[in-house]
């Protein structure tokens, strides 16, 4: 479905602006000039390798955590062959610094891979730095409802300046979520809950906002902005996780800009659908494969995880997704493992 509501103009991390026009009384009425532009003046024009390493990546792994609560060692993560890698921002209480980064980064052969920093920008989580205690009594005007599925979450106006200043940051203190990912040397961010503007839109479980995908494809520019002009880093990643039919709310001028905004994408339970952890039936989401298939059309990879542990559907899930030309990884929901590939 094509909403008409934001139109951006985009280039390949070159320059972005972002211009959000709404319908009021059959009239378009400008609301927002230019909003934000990308690597324009402050940032010296480069070649984007990042981007091309991203897109020759052939194997993947993603774990947030140790098993019982342990601590992760970066030599264990080391270790991997994978050529990508999505970790947390922090190994249990204590953030990652650049120099575990790095050593996570070498793989055994001496080559690097990619290092992406797992951001929930749709969610507040009770465990982060930046959570506190009397917001449960007293709640900040972004902080929406617990998420009944995962205890210590809880839905956030996304769009809300106080939210953004936590996760983006705002003029030149560096205390932000991502100014510390930035800074601790991870190539990019690993965002989740992106499809929180499903739960927001005019069809969700709390429609507030009717230009919602709009309001989240802003997000995402304001990211990117933050890391790739303020802190200098043209080539900072970003790889939303899920929401791949944001694409279907757009006009098609702005979903092909939020193709160019992204670097790729990441994609939950695409074939093995359903409500348990692991092991659900075989169920392809056909809407969503087919968003997915849009992103491979741009040349973007698509990083699918479903969460498996009978072989048998593993290498069922891995062929489909290999047929598709997405990169899949057979993984727990635990994220607390990095799982041997069949």
């Amino acid at each position: 479905m094509s909403v008409p509501g934001l139109r951006v103009w985009a280039g390949d991390h070159a320059s972005i602006r972002v211009v959000m026009v709404m319908q009021a009384s059959r009239s378009i009425v400008l609301l927002m000039g230019i909003f934000m532009v990308l690597l324009s003046g402050t940032v010296e024009s480069k070649p984007n390798t990042k981007r091309s390493r991203i897109r020759a990546v052939k194997s993947w792994g993603y774990q947030l955590q140790g098993r019982n609560g342990k601590r992760l060692k970066t030599r264990d993560l080391a270790k991997s062959e994978a050529d990508l890698l999505v970790i947390d921002y922090a190994n249990g209480e204590r953030p990652w610094t650049a120099k575990d980064v790095e050593k996570i980064a070498r793989k055994p052969d001496g080559s690097r891979r990619i290092v992406l920093a797992y951001l929930s920008i749709g969610e507040a989580e009770d465990y982060r730095y930046y959570w506190k205690k009397a917001w449960k009594t007293e709640k900040p005007d972004f902080l929406a409802d617990a998420n009944e599925d995962w205890a210590g979450n809880f839905k956030v106006r996304y769009w809300l300046d106080s939210w953004q200043k936590i996760i983006i940051g705002k003029g030149s203190r560096n205390n932000s979520y991502l100014d510390r990912i930035v800074e601790a040397g991870f190539d990019g961010v690993y965002l989740d809950i992106v499809d929180a503007y499903e739960f927001f839109g005019p069809d969700g479980e709390q429609p507030e906002q009717k230009n919602a995908a709009q309001l989240m494809c802003q997000l995402l520019a304001r990211i990117g902005h933050r890391a790739r002009v303020h802190h200098k880093r043209p080539g900072f990643l970003l790889v939303p996780q899920n929401g791949a039919t944001i694409i279907d709310e757009l006009s098609d001028t702005s979903a092909d800009a939020y193709l160019d905004i992204v670097d790729g994408i990441g994609a939950e339970d695409s074939f093995f659908f359903g409500r348990a952890d692991h092991n659900n039936p075989l169920r392809p989401q056909k809407e969503t494969i087919r968003a997915l298939s849009r992103f491979r059309q741009h040349k973007l990879p698509v990083f699918a995880v479903d969460y498996l542990t009978r072989p048998k559907l593993a290498r069922k899930f891995v062929r489909l997704a290999l047929d598709k030309k997405f990169l899949p990884y057979v993984g727990h929901r635990e994220l607390d493992r990095l799982v041997e590939q069949p």
